[in-house]
């Protein structure tokens, strides 16, 4: 946690930087800045298919330089899913949340000084004026009782492998509680703690014939981004790794993307001629490795597992 808050903070000096450069050498970014100028923004709301949704509620936060200042924009979508926001802001964020009766809510969060100069003033309005903005409305369909853990696991030893089992959260004995290994985690580490690791590596593993995972590009926006079934023709990879150093005191992170998750079978059981006829199925939506200072490796875990074999559901209630 503190690797990220000291290069969440290295990034915000270097967008103020840039932010300030802007604000020295153009005037109407100055002038934009101080007291606002206009902005013209086109949301096409539409459902995953890209089929316009109408009559859709719309609500935007207009950002000034400070809260107070800000103002509210509502309304609906017209029968092309198309709503024009257009008003004053200073830039700072301008915040888009859509919402409609059977659909889980979508939002995004706008910025045009996170940048610097990439938005530009011209004539008192911001540029690209009328800029499309794609915004994703997905059904509630048919979600059911998942198992639901978000956690950080202290991971039991090094160059080992360690089962994990998602239905009972736990490691698999003797490391814990748990009982069946849908997955197994492999650890390699230099000893060295958190800002000192030059090598900290998680593989993840699957053992068993069939299982594994995919990749899942999740919808943008959208509070249920991830897959509503998992798609069993996929090709289900075997081996996954994420890890975390420092190398020349910069740090250096792979795992799980934010905008991703991985659809995994586990629990799989074949029949004589090996043929698949049952597995469970879940989505981990996300994984990371990071070292500690007191001798430990931790690994946190976000993920919706379905109990239920052969449910490819994966869309939680």
């Amino acid at each position: 946690m503190m690797s990220r808050i000291r290069v969440s903070a290295l990034l915000v000096m270097i967008m103020v930087s840039a932010a300030g450069l802007a604000y020295k050498s153009d005037p109407a970014y100055n002038k934009a800045r101080r007291s606002g100028a206009q902005v013209q923004m086109k949301l096409c709301i539409t459902n995953d298919m890209g089929v316009p949704i109408p009559n859709a509620s719309v609500h935007v936060l207009m950002g000034m330089n400070f809260r107070e200042r800000s103002y509210d924009i509502d309304g609906k979508s017209d029968t092309n899913g198309l709503f024009v926001v257009e008003g004053n802001t200073t830039g700072n964020e301008i915040i888009i949340e859509v919402t409609k009766d059977r659909y889980y809510k979508s939002s995004q969060k706008i910025c045009f000084i996170t940048m610097g100069r990439e938005y530009e003033v011209k004539d008192g309005r911001w540029q690209p004026w009328g800029m499309s903005v794609p915004i994703t409305l997905r059904e509630i369909r048919a979600p059911v009782q998942l198992v639901v853990q978000k956690e950080l696991y202290k991971i039991p030893t090094t160059n080992t492998l360690v089962g994990f089992d998602m239905a009972l959260k736990d490691w698999v004995s003797p490391n814990g509680k748990g009982e069946h290994a849908d997955f197994e985690v492999f650890l390699t580490w230099d000893g060295k703690p958190l800002y000192y690791t030059q090598h900290t590596q998680l593989d993840m593993l699957f053992p068993e014939k069939h299982a594994g995972y995919y990749v899942f590009d999740n919808i943008k926006g959208s509070r249920f981004g991830g897959p509503y079934m998992a798609d069993t023709n996929s090709t289900f990879q075997t081996g996954f790794s994420c890890m975390s150093s420092f190398v020349n005191g910069e740090p250096r992170f792979s795992g799980v993307d934010i905008g991703q998750s991985l659809i995994v079978r586990s629990r799989c059981k074949v029949d004589n001629e090996g043929h698949l006829v049952s597995a469970n199925y879940s989505t981990i939506k996300n994984i990371t490795v990071e070292a500690g200072w007191t001798g430990e490796v931790m690994m946190m875990i976000r993920y919706y597992f379905n109990p239920t074999p052969n449910d490819t559901n994966l869309e939680p209630k």
